[in-house]
């Protein structure tokens, strides 16, 4: 942008994501029982129940995952800690396995970033990532014992709605692009396009317009 200095931008979406993050935190504690709704539905059923008073549009997976991107801008400053712990409370609550994925890839490039100058390039591809890999082994093992409900969704991939409508839109991927002369159908009408071209999933009975509204 013209005018406008790269470090200035940065502080301004750290501003008023770090509002984001603290208005998306108390409204799930001010709304803590439609949460343990939503969480028991996601994990029975696949159906994502709203929650009232939501920042973003779209769903709790859309507000999760949109968390979960925003602390990308963090990965340089002090309050990276804070805010990725942030990003794992909500999508934890929500259930959200793509908030979940997307928290852990910016923990990993904040640590890529981070290191990769420090190490010898046989201990930064090798030595790393096995010890990344024991401590990823380590902590799912943990949260298997303990039952959190984020990772029993994990377990359920391919057993509920919510993951066999996105099997379902994978077989016409290639069709899509296809049939889009390689340009995509654009935000927000892939799902209309890939239905005319076959698709018919069971994600699209429980999708958001058949959501039902916790109390």
């Amino acid at each position: 942008l013209e005018g406008v200095e790269y470090e200035s931008l940065i502080v301004s979406i750290r501003t008023v994501f770090i509002a984001v993050l603290g208005y998306v935190l108390l409204n799930m504690l001010a709304n803590y029982s439609s949460v343990k709704m939503a969480q028991a539905a996601s994990v029975l059923t696949g159906i994502r129940p709203e929650i009232p008073n939501m920042l973003f549009s779209g769903g709790i997976n859309l507000e999760a995952s949109w968390v979960a991107m925003l602390t990308v801008f963090f990965m340089r400053s002090k309050f990276f800690p804070f805010v990725i712990f942030g990003s794992f409370i909500v999508s934890s609550a929500y259930l959200s396995r793509t908030g979940m994925l997307l928290t852990v890839v910016v923990l990993l490039l904040c640590f890529i970033e981070q290191n990769r100058h420090k190490y010898s390039k046989k201990t930064f591809f090798f030595v790393l990532p096995l010890l990344l890999l024991i401590f990823i082994s380590i902590a799912m093992f943990i949260a298997i014992q303990l039952d959190l409900p984020v990772v029993r969704r994990f377990l359920e991939i391919g057993n509920e709605p919510g993951s066999q409508g996105r099997l379902d839109i994978l077989f016409y991927v290639f069709d899509g692009i296809y049939n889009s002369f390689f340009l995509g159908y654009g935000a927000g009408n892939a799902m209309e396009y890939l239905v005319e071209l076959g698709l018919h999933s069971k994600d699209r009975k429980s999708g958001s317009a058949g959501m039902p509204r916790p109390i």
